[in-house]
């Protein structure tokens, strides 16, 4: 009784006309058939996976480190199959039990699964809503073989989705691709994204013409850029995304050279004047002095900026450097500057000018990177000073 009305209000929740629903997106990562490898040169997870009737569907993902993770269907009757999965180590050998996915009285077949280098990994396979609306559902685990979220929607729309194929990146996030049947000879290939969490981020279109077209794989990198294969009509294609699901091709063929990767944003520079105070230490007998100084002004890139630090000049080496450290700080972070003046005698006084390098920085700076000249100008008859710093 309670199936039933389970049914009946997934059904009534389901039910209406809705337009083209969005699919979610799939990632998948070294997902592969067992048919027609040479048992020599198998895993202990694909010696495990030949093991299993042809009929339960095994499909096998290997992690880089060699991990790997089987999963499979058992047929308990001719519309009801559960979905199972398995861990081995790098040496082949099982981690656990045998893991139940999917289980319960609906019927759940064609199963997917990536994993990463982490241990972590995602199963996907295809629910039977009802005979001729399938849908796709996920679940993310730990490596220890823990869910971190069970049976996740991935594609739930009144129209029939199906065929998935699943990837993972190296922080857990995961892709799912998969074929929406849009009308009867109309077919679409999209891909549902989830973060390390399970979360649903979005769907992807990946060929949404009137040809049918048909899902055949996805294969996500490390970085959580992919790109998935699919055939649009006869023709086999794969269409490269960046990591936030971005088209970075309209498909090419299986041969061509993926496009390159875009070039990084133009190098930030430093370039104006500060001014402020400044007063000086005395460290000890041939150590030279530091010069501490505080000062405010505005730079070309970031805008105000204060300013913090020190500068010490020569000791009693016969040859030396004046260093120093300067902190540029903002309301969006700081930048670290660390300076080396020209080569000067000992006790020399400190040098006019200072080379350069930023060696780090906090917040909207933390990927700054600047080289350049500080030209130092001290007054002593106040102790006030003005720095002047232009890009190299």
């Amino acid at each position: 009784m309670f199936s039933f009305f389970r049914q009946t209000f997934r059904a009534w929740a389901r039910s209406g006309t809705r337009e083209r629903a969005q699919a979610p997106a799939v990632r998948r990562l070294e997902c592969e058939s067992l048919e027609d490898r040479t048992l020599p040169s198998l895993t202990g997870a694909q010696l495990f996976a030949h093991s299993l009737p042809s009929a339960d569907h095994a499909v096998v993902a290997r992690a880089p480190g060699g991990r790997s993770v089987v999963a499979w269907e058992v047929t308990h009757a001719p519309n009801d199959h559960d979905i199972k999965a398995q861990i081995f180590d790098a040496s082949g050998h099982k981690i656990g039990s045998v893991i139940a996915v999917a289980s319960g009285r609906e019927n759940q077949s064609t199963p997917t699964v990536a994993v990463n280098a982490n241990g972590q990994f995602v199963v996907a396979w295809t629910i039977d809503f009802t005979a001729t609306d399938k849908d796709i559902h996920a679940t993310l685990f730990r490596a220890n073989g823990t869910r971190v979220r069970s049976d996740v929607p991935v594609a739930w729309s009144y129209k029939s989705e199906f065929g998935p194929k699943a990837g993972i990146d190296a922080k857990g996030n995961f892709d799912v691709s998969y074929t929406l049947r849009f009308g009867s000879s109309d077919t679409d290939v999209k891909v549902a994204m989830f973060n390390s969490s399970a979360t649903f981020v979005r769907t992807v279109n990946v060929a949404v013409t009137t040809k049918a077209e048909v899902n055949t794989g996805i294969t996500v990198a490390p970085t959580g850029d992919f790109a998935v294969s699919y055939l649009s009509g006869s023709t086999r294609l794969v269409r490269h995304f960046s990591s936030a699901g971005k088209a970075l091709d309209a498909g090419v063929p299986p041969t061509s050279t993926p496009p390159p990767t875009p070039s990084p944003p133009p190098v930030r520079t430093l370039r104006g004047t500060l001014a402020g105070g400044y007063f000086v230490v005395s460290l000890g007998t041939g150590m030279g002095s530091r010069y501490d100084l505080v000062g405010i002004g505005n730079l070309a890139g970031v805008g105000e900026e204060t300013v913090s630090g020190s500068l010490v000049s020569t000791g009693s080496a016969t040859s030396s450097h004046a260093t120093g450290v300067l902190t540029l700080h903002d309301t969006h972070g700081t930048i670290r500057l660390s300076r080396v003046g020209p080569a000067q005698g000992p006790r020399a006084p400190l040098p006019s000018q200072f080379h350069y390098t930023v060696t780090a920085g906090t917040g909207s700076h933390s990927t700054f990177h600047s080289t350049g000249v500080v030209n130092v100008h001290l007054v002593t008859a106040n102790h006030t000073l003005t720095l002047g710093i232009v890009p190299a």
